[in-house]
């Protein structure tokens, strides 16, 4: 979302572009007022109603138990997107919670990290700030373990954590939810 959209080499701003599925869905259409837009536009919301976050689906399965269970504490971030776009939150702490996780609520739980894809790059100084602001707060709840399901979140905040010397574990929700905690935590050797 940072970025804006750039065409493809021989393509005019009034094109637009097609990515298919084995079922012909299609996935990306550039230009809402281009040539068979209306089209376009309805095949890629068949594809988003059967889109899923992770947790927003595992939550929805009836049924569904994660495997195993934990004895940990576990602080939960965020992301922008879950948030904002997808309105994802209960979904992972619940999840996480039939895990046997002590799950712990972040003070600030909505704030942005600070990673926002190009935004760490172009605003380190102010990146560096939010993800501090962040890791104080997951040091505030005494945490074990900071999970969550967005990668660049999770590698910006492991990142701050290692420099700044703390011991928390940082990890994708899906690693827990698979009983994956004997490998090495994301920043870890």
């Amino acid at each position: 979302f940072n970025n804006p959209i750039t065409t493809t080499p021989g393509t005019t701003p009034n094109q637009y572009l097609r990515f298919r599925l084995s079922d012909g869905i299609t996935l990306v259409q550039i230009d809402r007022d281009g040539p068979g837009a209306t089209h376009a536009w309805q095949d890629v919301a068949t594809l988003a109603a059967r889109t899923f976050e992770l947790t927003e689906y595992l939550a929805a399965r009836p049924g569904f138990a994660p495997p195993g269970a934990l004895s940990a504490s576990a602080a939960y971030h965020d992301s922008c997107s879950s948030l904002r776009e997808l309105s994802v939150e209960a979904q992972p702490r619940a999840l996480l919670s039939g895990v046997g996780l002590s799950v712990r609520n972040l003070a600030n739980a909505r704030a942005c990290c600070g990673f926002g894809g190009t935004f760490c790059v172009k605003y380190p100084e102010i990146s560096d700030r939010m993800a501090a602001e962040k890791c104080a707060d997951v040091a505030a709840t005494r945490a074990e373990l900071l999970l969550g399901n967005d990668l660049g979140c999770l590698l910006h905040l492991a990142g701050k954590l290692k420099r700044d010397g703390a011991r928390t574990q940082v990890r994708h929700v899906a690693e827990v939810l698979v009983g994956g905690t004997l490998t090495a935590a994301i920043g870890d050797p």
